[in-house]
C-alpha cells in the first residue's frame, strides 16, 4: 500500500520499492486499485532490484488521493 499524500499542481510524488529481478532495460507496467483523477502514474527500474513508481499531478489544483494500492508487473529485458 502507498499513500502519496497531497501532490501540488504540476508536482510529482515518487517511491522507491525492492523488486527482485529486476534490471536497467526492463519495462515496468503499473496501475492503481483507485480512481487517480487524472494523475500520471508510471515507473522505470532504478537499479539492480529497485524500482521506482511516480505520480505526477497535472491538474491546476492540488489532490490527495489516499492511500492506494499499486500493481506491478514486470517484464525482463530479452536481448535476441
Amino acid at each position: 500500500m502507498w499513500d502519496p499524500g497531497s501532490i501540488g499542481s504540476n508536482r510529482t510524488e515518487d517511491a522507491t520499492f525492492t523488486m527482485k529481478g529486476a534490471s536497467l532495460g526492463d519495462y515496468v507496467f503499473v496501475s492503481a486499485n483507485i480512481d487517480l483523477e487524472n494523475l500520471n502514474l508510471y515507473a522505470h527500474v532504478e537499479a539492480k532490484d529497485t524500482i521506482s513508481i511516480h505520480l505526477h499531478n497535472t491538474t491546476g489544483g492540488s489532490k490527495n488521493l489516499g492511500e492506494m494500492r499499486v500493481n506491478v508487473t514486470l517484464v525482463l529485458e530479452e536481448v535476441i
